[in-house]
């Protein structure tokens, strides 16, 4: 499942080299890693590398805020197999948010960014880590959330953060993609709306979803071992909304350092086709909570 794409550079292709580690600016043309699954617990390690984030122009369903660029993930990073559950959540914070009653392992939404940012900081704290990622004021549904100074936009060190934290959204667009350079991970549209035979092996959405969540895991899961990557429910990431990422080559990208709207990803049960593609973007407001909205957490792996 892995492709050749236009990625600029020396050679003008995104290379695939099962010997190369994370690359670099001074490296002069797009190295990504060998794609295979590594997950273990719960948690799959997706190794640093180098993609085309964005949609070409002309790619069906397209938006404007997709400009293709290059970026490189300096890191690897571990990222929760699936969605965070019902179960999970309510096992970790005491208390569930979640509209979509009686299912355990449906994912958990009706959680707002704030309440993301504390369960990956209360992961973090289970674990015995003394550094959290996000400042956090109040408990349960009241709490309120902030990246830490010291892994601060501003920085752009949220990356260095030994904790659990939500992906910036160049990590979840590299961890959907897992090499390919199609739609989505498994293939390419037919339409923007209606049914579609691809988008159905990997994806609950608006055609199949019966209107609501379903329990994760049970669809095909993308080639680092990742299920539910597109639908069911919105992913919240780290990031504050910029409309444009911009062409020029980005290395561990974040968002603004100051915003009202994170970004994101992967489309709900509630999701038109055309909208879960790999490179769709969209942003909802930070202390508002959504039934098509949930998480999942990262962290990133320490350099040894």
């Amino acid at each position: 499942m892995t492709a050749l794409a236009a990625c600029g550079g020396r050679t003008g292709l995104l290379e695939l080299d099962p010997d190369a580690g994370p690359v670099t600016d001074s490296v002069p043309h797009c190295v990504h890693p060998a794609v295979h699954v590594a997950c273990n617990a719960g948690w799959c390690e997706i190794p640093g590398g180098c993609f085309a984030m964005g949609s070409p122009n002309g790619e069906a369903c397209r938006f404007p805020n997709e400009t293709k660029h290059n970026v490189t993930v300096g890191r690897t990073f571990q990222m929760h197999q699936n969605e965070v559950t019902q179960s999970q959540f309510v096992q970790l914070m005491g208390y569930s948010p979640a509209y979509f009653k009686g299912c355990s392992s449906c994912p958990v939404e009706q959680v707002n960014w704030h309440e993301a940012a504390a369960y990956c900081n209360a992961l973090s704290q289970k674990e015995g880590n003394k550094f959290p990622c996000y400042s956090c004021k109040g408990t349960g549904a009241a709490v309120k959330c902030a990246v830490t100074a010291e892994w601060s936009p501003n920085a752009k060190r949220i990356i260095n953060c030994p904790g659990y934290r939500l992906p910036t959204e160049a990590e979840w667009e590299y961890a959907y993609r897992a090499g390919t350079t199609s739609h989505y991970y498994n293939g390419d549209l037919k339409a923007c709306t209606g049914k579609n035979p691809t988008l159905d092996q990997i994806a609950w959405y608006d055609q199949n979803s019966g209107k609501r969540t379903q329990r994760v895991g049970r669809k095909q899961p993308n080639p680092w071992g990742l299920y539910d990557m597109s639908g069911n429910v919105w992913e919240w990431t780290t990031d504050w909304w910029r409309q444009d990422l911009g062409s020029a080559w980005a290395i561990d990208p974040v968002g603004p350092a100051t915003g009202q709207h994170p970004v994101v990803r992967g489309g709900s049960w509630d999701t038109i086709a055309g909208d879960m593609r790999a490179a769709f973007r969209d942003k909802y407001t930070i202390d508002k909570r959504y039934n098509t909205v949930g998480f999942r957490c990262v962290r990133t792996k320490p350099n040894k």
